[in-house]
């Protein structure tokens, strides 16, 4: 995966994630099917962990998430998201995960990604 490809993924993550703040759905949207987990980010790292035989989060694109998962019940806005309660907690989450950074780490130029860009 080139930088480039990586951008065109966050965008994807992000894009999808500001639907969910106008929405205020509890479901991912249908364009994101393709990806591992319905999740750009999640597929990213699960194509190194299997390259890279890793069992952790400390390859993922999202920063936040590469000490503690998406999942961890004090800092995971994801796990948060869908166990949210109201409509307005569930936006307000969705718009924090739309907000969190991405950055590109050397070992994803060793994955290839050619099946998510095809449309």
């Amino acid at each position: 995966m080139t930088k480039k490809e990586f951008k065109k993924l966050e965008k994807v993550c992000k894009t999808e994630w500001r639907k969910l703040v106008e929405s205020g759905d509890d479901v991912k949207t249908t364009s994101l099917v393709k990806f591992f987990n319905y999740c750009p980010a999640c597929d990213i790292l699960h194509r190194v962990k299997i390259q890279l035989e890793s069992k952790n989060c400390e390859f993922c694109p999202v920063i936040a998430w590469r000490k503690f998962s998406c999942m961890n019940k004090e800092t995971g806005h994801y796990k948060k998201w869908y166990t949210a309660k109201s409509l307005e907690e569930r936006k307000q989450l969705a718009l924090q995960i739309s907000k969190l950074k991405w950055e590109f780490l050397s070992v994803y130029g060793q994955i290839d990604i050619s099946d998510l860009l095809e449309d």
